[in-house]
């Protein structure tokens, strides 16, 4: 939890509250100090003030269903939501600028995500393993995303149909595998400059 952050657990309805201000620790696997109710937990809220999840937070909650995160939270850590296995859809506040590795891998019954405008990196695998995801709204000014962010998202249709017409759109020649077509690229000066300054290092001639 963190220097200035606690915790709630109500077994009559299932919700683990996080309140205070600042950030979340980060927890090692199975190792957080709710992990006696990890079963039982069906509701995450993390309240206003706190800015951070940290790593393996509410990893591995398998009947969690549900999750409210208040405005002004910045950052998901490393395998925040790991595991949770019956969670079906997320809402990310605006203030959200980070999705940590793995974030919401294994999540297998989530099936939508709309990324916030606010968030400027997506970590690798944050979606890995992510079987009934179908679709993701990702903002246009996104920066930087990992090329294995949606790996193993067989469902995610919009992106596979998206691939496929792209793939359609090339010539033949760029699509066989048996005598493809060369592509000639001119070199900028520095770039040659680069190559001749290797070739002349390493005592090589030019093919």
């Amino acid at each position: 939890y963190g220097l200035t952050a606690t915790w709630t657990f109500n077994d009559q309805n299932g919700v683990l509250t996080i309140s205070g201000t600042g950030t979340m620790n980060d927890f090692h696997m199975d190792e957080m100090p709710w992990m006696p109710f990890v079963k039982q937990i069906k509701t995450v809220v993390v309240e206003k003030g706190i800015i951070t999840v940290g790593n393996n937070a509410f990893a591995n909650m398998s009947n969690l269903t549900q999750v409210r995160l208040a405005e002004g939270l910045i950052d998901l850590g490393d395998w925040a939501f790991y595991g949770c296995s019956s969670l079906m859809s997320m809402h990310l506040p605006d203030s959200v600028t980070s999705l940590g590795s793995y974030a919401f891998s294994d999540c297998t019954s989530l099936t939508s995500i709309v990324i916030p405008n606010s968030v400027t990196s997506v970590e690798m695998c944050a979606f890995i393993h992510c079987s009934s995801l179908k679709r993701v709204t990702l903002p246009s000014s996104l920066p930087r995303i990992s090329r294995t962010t949606f790996v193993e998202c067989p469902s995610l249709q919009e992106v596979r149909a998206y691939c496929l017409d792209q793939v359609d759109k090339l010539w033949d020649e760029v699509k066989r595998f048996d005598n493809p077509h060369t592509y000639y690229v001119d070199l900028s000066q520095k770039l040659w400059d680069i190559k001749y300054g290797l070739l002349k290092k390493n005592n090589c001639h030019e093919a």
